[in-house]
Parts: structure tokens; C-alpha cells; sequence
């Protein structure tokens, strides 16, 4: 009888230590998992349209601004002057997203590259990046959004254009009808680029747009693609006939006609210039 109650004492002390491990397991676990979602990016460090707040990129120190979707008479009146025959007005609907309030600057590519293939890279880390192709942008965009977690982009044509608007109904300029105020171009320009900035912005807080560089969209170029466009949030034809990409806004050494806010460009995407850049995009939530 004594041995029997011996090994019955035996059990429960045995069976206590096992619950107290398994205890003790679970709650390191739970701590383990606390410390895990403390570790998170917190809100200051993720993008959001609520209150249409300006968002810095925590990776280059990249400035955006929200510029919300809606639909917009993309391309020129027939009445405009200087218009070209491939601007033909049509409605495009295009959706929200972060657009770059400054194009891509040399500090900022810097930052993801390590190297500097800017023609004018004694001016400053605030002047514009330029001498890069669109194979160039592709690269970079890549390697930032390893380093960044994000998505970014080039803007296709249309986000691009609807950004350059600022939310004006028909303006010349990506910022208004005086060229002066908004836009580095041949007369202004000094045969040089300029810290970016420099200019007044547009109505959504857009710097450069017009004028300093030229800029590479996503998109092929066709001279014909506005007939057929489709009217929500176009991402340009599936090929170009003289193998071009967009390129739009117009440059330092310009004349007013080409930095006009609908005025289309075309280069090979292994082109560059001293006066060809780029800006990035981000779509919303991330």
C-alpha cells in the first residue's frame, strides 16, 4: 500500500514540472511574438492618402505627394498654339497615387547606386540626376525597392500628364500660363540645370514638371495611341514602331512649345542627355 501511494505522489509531482514546462514555453512564445510586432514599420515609415499629408521616403529621403485619381481632358484643344498632331484631346480616369515632388536628384540616386552619372554632378546632390537612360531608371527602381520594401515606379503618360495638371482644368504649363514662373527652358535656363525646386510649383505640389529635365514615363511611344487609348488608367500601347519610350515636361535648353504641359517626346531607351531625368510614383496602402 505504501508503495502504491509512493508511486501515485511520484506521478503528480511529475505531471506539475511537465505543466509548469509547457507553461513556461507558452509564455516565452507570446513573448517572442511581441517583440516581433514591435519590429514593425510603424505609421511614420508607410504611405497613406489620409489627409493628403506629404510622405518622405525613409531610404533617400524621396519627397511625394498624394495626387488623387479622377478624370481629366488628357492632350490639346485643336485651338492651342504650338500643338502637335499626335496631342489629340480625349478623357482619361486614371487612380490616386504618391508622384514624386521633385525629380529623382543626384543625392538621391547616390544614395541607392554609389555612383553618379550626372554630366553636371559638380552642381550638387539637389540638382537633378540626368544622363540615364530608361534602362538606367529601371535599375535604380529595382535596387530601391529592394532596399526601401516599396513598389515604385516610373508614372506611365497619363498619371504623368494628369500630375502635371495640378488639378487645372486646361493650363499651357505643368503650373500655370506664365512659362517664367514654373519652368527652366531655353531662354531661363543658362544652358544648365537647376536645383530642383527652384520654381514655383503646381496645384498638387509638384515641382519641375515643366523645364530643368525631361522626364521618362513607363509607356511606348505611338504617335497614334490617344485614337485608340482606353479611358481608365492607360499604361500606353503594348509596343512602339520606332521602338521609343515617352519622355515629357521638356528640358533647360528647350523652347516654350515643348515644355508645354501636353507636348509628347520620344527617345530610344537606351538614350541620354545632360537634360533627360526622370520622377518616381508609388501606388497608395503600401
Amino acid at each position: 500500500m505504501r508503495t502504491k501511494w509512493y508511486r501515485m505522489l511520484i506521478a503528480v509531482v511529475v505531471g506539475f514540472m511537465v505543466l509548469t514546462i509547457t507553461l513556461g514555453v507558452g509564455v516565452k512564445t507570446t513573448c517572442t511574438i511581441t517583440e516581433v510586432q514591435a519590429t514593425k514599420p510603424t505609421p511614420d515609415t508607410q504611405p497613406t492618402s489620409a489627409g493628403n499629408k506629404p510622405w518622405t521616403d525613409p531610404t533617400t529621403g524621396m519627397e511625394f505627394e498624394w495626387v488623387p485619381g479622377g478624370c481629366f481632358a488628357m492632350g490639346s484643344p485643336e485651338s492651342e498654339q504650338d500643338r502637335a498632331n499626335d496631342e489629340g484631346v480625349h478623357e482619361v480616369c486614371v487612380g490616386g497615387l504618391w508622384v514624386g515632388k521633385y525629380e529623382v536628384t543626384q543625392g538621391e540616386w547616390v544614395k541607392v547606386t554609389g555612383s553618379n552619372p550626372s554630366y553636371y554632378k559638380k552642381m550638387g546632390d539637389r540638382y537633378p540626376v540626368e544622363m540615364v537612360s530608361w534602362a538606367d531608371t529601371q535599375e535604380y527602381i529595382k535596387k530601391l525597392n529592394r532596399q526601401s520594401g516599396k513598389q515604385y515606379r516610373l508614372p506611365t503618360e497619363a498619371e504623368w500628364e494628369h500630375g502635371c495638371q495640378g488639378g487645372a482644368s486646361r493650363e499651357r504649363y505643368c503650373g500655370g500660363n506664365d512659362i517664367e514662373r514654373v519652368a527652366w527652358y531655353s531662354k531661363n535656363g543658362d544652358n544648365i540645370t537647376h536645383a530642383v525646386g527652384s520654381k514655383a510649383a503646381n496645384g498638387y505640389g509638384l515641382y519641375d514638371m515643366s523645364g530643368n529635365v525631361m522626364e521618362w514615363c513607363a509607356d511606348w511611344y505611338d504617335k497614334n495611341y490617344y485614337a485608340t487609348s482606353p479611358r481608365q488608367d492607360p499604361a500606353g500601347p503594348p509596343s512602339s514602331p520606332d521602338s521609343y519610350r515617352v519622355v515629357r515636361g521638356g528640358h533647360f535648353l528647350r523652347k516654350p512649345v515643348a515644355v508645354r504641359a501636353a507636348h509628347r517626346g520620344s527617345i530610344s531607351p537606351d538614350g541620354r542627355g545632360d537634360g533627360l531625368g526622370f520622377r518616381l510614383v508609388l501606388p497608395p496602402d503600401q
